[in-house]
């Protein structure tokens, strides 16, 4: 009896390991394929079937993989191997050309920048220094149907996600050094928005903020800005998605007094690490970076 309860128990311990050890294939329209991962080339990604780890080798265009999740629970996020950021064709978007990027929230999706919306750049860099606004959630949407029909409980997670924010990305340190100016920060005037936040902003579907809500958005700032001239620097968040890992945001420069957009990049990172609030934040932090990095230094 001892022997058959040994035999039972080796049977569901291999199953339970073999059902975590196996590589995640994430594609750009959010399909998985459970695969073993056998090699990266230059334009392919070579896998077997998971549950057929003996029989053919796969083969999948890169393009087409927007990240893997290893079984050890590291993750390889893929860059599109040709064309510029900022438009569906490869082609930047130039001065003036306005564009509703609302269709634009999966296409291109393997890049890091999935819009960039330019009227006066010239004006941003010329600066000698900015208004530093933060986070604006007030039309944040969490993709998470196991969440759903928690909105209220999960609330309180924004002013932890944003002081989170407010350690990693020292205002008065990193700012100044990934700018290359002076930052005044003024966190009391849009980071408390979340407040505003719709009851259910926890949703299966993504909520994609197009530029005119954009405009909208910092056009209603109005008031709870006190400065009354100069460039003013805003996040605007628009959704953590679990199943592809995103951290989406809209980095906003406007023109205090008119309260125009001067310039709007979407661009998202991916989220890591345990715990709910740490996760995110780190994705919120990546994102950071590659606005920096791909956008603003280029």
């Amino acid at each position: 009896m001892k022997t058959i309860k040994t035999f039972i128990f080796s049977i569901i311990l291999c199953f339970a390991f073999s059902s975590h050890a196996q590589d995640i294939i994430i594609l750009n329209d959010g399909d998985e394929i459970s695969a073993k991962v056998t090699e990266i080339g230059i334009d392919v990604v070579k896998y077997h079937k998971f549950e057929n780890q003996s029989g053919p080798i796969y083969s999948i265009n890169k393009d087409d993989v927007f990240m893997i999740r290893y079984q050890n629970g590291e993750k390889e996020v893929f860059k599109k191997s040709t064309g510029s950021a900022g438009s569906s064709d490869g082609k930047p978007i130039t001065n003036y050309e306005k564009t509703n990027f609302s269709n634009f929230y999966y296409p291109p999706p393997n890049r890091l920048v999935l819009f960039d919306y330019r009227i006066n750049v010239a004006q941003v860099k010329s600066q000698a220094m900015f208004y530093y606004y933060g986070f604006d959630f007030s039309e944040f949407t969490m993709v998470e149907q196991a969440k759903m029909g928690q909105d209220q409980a999960f609330r309180n997670y924004f002013p932890l996600w944003i002081s989170r924010l407010e350690v990693d990305v020292t205002v008065d340190k990193t700012l100044p050094r990934w700018f290359a100016k002076p930052i005044i920060h003024q966190p009391s005037s849009v980071q408390p928005n979340f407040a505003k936040i719709r009851p259910q902003w926890i949703s299966y579907y993504a909520n994609a903020i197009s530029i005119e809500k954009v405009e909208e958005m910092v056009a209603n700032y109005g008031a709870s800005i006190s400065e009354t001239e100069g460039v003013g620097l805003v996040i605007i968040m628009e959704s953590f998605e679990k199943k592809t890992e995103r951290a989406t945001g809209i980095f906003t420069f406007f023109d205090i007094k008119t309260k125009k957009i001067l310039w709007a990049t979407k661009v998202w990172g991916v989220a890591d690490g345990t715990g709910f609030t740490n996760h995110w934040a780190i994705g919120m932090l990546e994102m950071y970076k590659h606005y920096i990095d791909e956008v603003y230094k280029r």
